[in-house]
Order: structure tokens, then C-alpha cells, then sequence
């Protein structure tokens, strides 16, 4: 990447609503996962944003889909952990 692309890189915002449509899980797998897969776009380094996003949608979703983001999805659809885990009362 040139010194012009990386500094577009460093000054670019991400802001996105993630419905959750596929579950809770893919929506934090992709508010996880979308950003660096527009950077990584050559849409992204040519300086057409739009490209990238398009881009990054399917290979966000494409990844997500994939065997290898399952132990992940598995992971944020689980509950939080407790804290405290006594289940008694303090005192």
C-alpha cells in the first residue's frame, strides 16, 4: 500500500447497523469482521469506498458461511459469562 492509500486508511470511518437477521452471533461476527475486510479491498486502496463496502459485504458473509467460523459463531452466541459465580449472597 502507498503512503496516500495508507493515510485514506487511517482517516476512514465505519459506521453500520447490524439487524442480526442471521442471529445475534453473525451480527457481532460481522461488527467484528467488516472493517478489516474493507481494508483489505483493492476498491478500498483505489479510493472508491462504496466498491470496497460492496466488496466487503460478500466476503464478510462468505467468511461467515465458512467452516472455519463456526468455533467463532459458536463463541459470541453463547451467553456472557457470569461474574461472581457463587450464586449466594454476599456479607
Amino acid at each position: 500500500m502507498d503512503e496516500d492509500a495508507a493515510a485514506t486508511a487511517g482517516r476512514t470511518g465505519l459506521f453500520a447497523i447490524f439487524d442480526g437477521h442471521g442471529g445475534k452471533e453473525v451480527a457481532k461476527y460481522a461488527a467484528l469482521h467488516l472493517k478489516e475486510e474493507v481494508a483489505k479491498q483493492p476498491a478500498y486502496t483505489a479510493g472508491d469506498l462504496g466498491g470496497a463496502l460492496a466488496a466487503a459485504f460478500l466476503s464478510t458473509d462468505a467468511r461467515a458461511c465458512g467452516p472455519e467460523a463456526r468455533e467463532e459463531l459458536a463463541r459470541l452466541a453463547a451467553p456472557p459469562a457470569r461474574l461472581g459465580g457463587g450464586g449466594g449472597r454476599a456479607g
